[in-house]
């Protein structure tokens, strides 16, 4: 049995980047560098503000086993803060605002109050706990688990 997983962050204003490129660019830029590239994004209306930043993570997992294989995507959409916090986290969590959530966990348009929010905190302040609710990587896993008794 072989599991891959990778994952990247795609800005919509840098046309997808860092995208395929996210572990590079945060060892070469770090998250300060993409905050530099967006720092002409901003607005006093915060709807307005939350649009033109937004980006997403993506994670696509891969299992193989017995000449089969399932592949499952996961997506966390959210956009990008005007300045780091420091907590917990890895990677750009410093910089990462997900979206509100809805009941059933879908994540819903910048300046809608869902019933699972971080209020504007990105995830490098939030407690792994809470951002199970919202990661792509959770949710790309979670597509594998429901598919493992379809292989042999």
């Amino acid at each position: 049995m072989l599991l891959v997983e990778d994952a990247g962050l795609f800005v919509e204003a840098l046309n997808g980047f860092p995208g395929v490129y996210s572990s590079y660019v945060l060892k070469t830029l770090d998250v300060y560098g993409i905050l530099k590239l967006l720092e002409h994004l901003k607005s006093e209306d915060p709807i307005q503000d939350g649009n033109l930043r937004k980006a997403e993570f993506r994670a696509v997992s891969v299992l193989y086993k017995n000449g089969q294989t399932i592949v499952s995507e996961g997506v966390c959409p959210g956009r990008i803060a005007h300045q780091p916090v420091t907590g917990d986290g890895f990677g750009f969590d410093p910089i990462f605002i997900p979206s509100d959530l809805d009941e059933e966990g879908n994540a819903l348009p910048v300046g809608e109050m869902g019933v699972k929010s971080t209020h504007g905190t990105p995830f490098g302040g939030i407690s792994l706990e809470e951002k199970q609710n919202y990661s792509h990587r959770h949710r790309a896993l979670s597509g594998l688990i429901q598919h493992l008794d379809s292989l042999g």
